[in-house]
């Protein structure tokens, strides 16, 4: 309730003293309603918005760069073909995988949900809740 705007919590005295009291790095965490947690969401939006942005700019590198054949057996020392070409294949397989996990963890998630409507009201109503 309160992430979705029901911060009655802030209006009382007890937790405007604890908020103006505590030093930064507590005030930062303390939640239950104070402007800690609110900043707190925008930090997190914030690197969210930035990662998206750094994850769109390295797919379009990848896309227009050449990419070096890559074998991870081979020192980082040695030469790399073809030349000119961008090492960047390990970070590309590390946001597949990234990805990937991100949409297991979902599908993962609505699995009582899915499981409750199976129960309650059928298949039919299951699958098109979900």
């Amino acid at each position: 309730k309160i992430g979705a705007g029901m911060g009655e919590q802030m209006l009382s005295r007890e937790y405007f003293y604890l908020g103006t009291q505590l030093p930064l790095d507590r005030f930062l965490s303390f939640y239950y309603g104070h402007p800690g947690f609110h900043i707190n969401n925008l930090f997190i939006q914030l690197s969210l918005q930035v990662f998206i942005l750094v994850l769109g700019n390295l797919n379009s590198l990848a896309h227009e760069a050449i990419m070096c054949s890559y074998n991870k057996d081979v020192p980082v020392t040695d030469v790399l073909y073809p030349f000119g070409c961008y090492n960047i294949a390990p970070a590309v397989d590390w946001i597949r995988r990234y990805t990937l996990s991100i949409f297991i963890v979902f599908f993962i998630s609505f699995i009582p949900l899915v499981v409750q409507e199976l129960i309650e009201r059928g298949v039919w109503k299951a699958f098109q809740r979900f």
